[in-house]
């Protein structure tokens, strides 16, 4: 278990640089743009991130409502990154 600990919290940390990335160019290229979405998006992000490293993650054995909480921050999340770039081919 702590082994799959450490990869979630490594992919999670992988994510969060490559948001990072992603917001620091948004908003050399576009700031009104990066203003609209760095909040969303950030704190989409968060939530997801709350999910996968609840602290109750690690008992044994992990409950089944665990995995439909990922599955649901995973599907705002997703969401919130194909609003994002369908609003950002819209202003291209």
């Amino acid at each position: 278990m702590e082994e799959q600990r450490k990869e979630i919290i490594s992919r999670i940390n992988i994510l969060d640089k490559e948001i990072k990335v992603f917001l620091d160019l948004l908003k050399d290229c576009n700031r009104s743009k990066h203003s609209t979405v760095n909040e969303s998006l950030i704190n989409s992000f968060n939530s997801l991130n709350r999910v996968l490293t609840n602290d109750g993650l690690y008992e044994n054995p992990i409950q089944s409502s665990y995995f439909d909480g990922i599955t649901s921050e995973g599907a705002k999340f997703e969401s919130e990154i194909r609003k994002l770039t369908l609003d950002i081919i819209r202003t291209i």
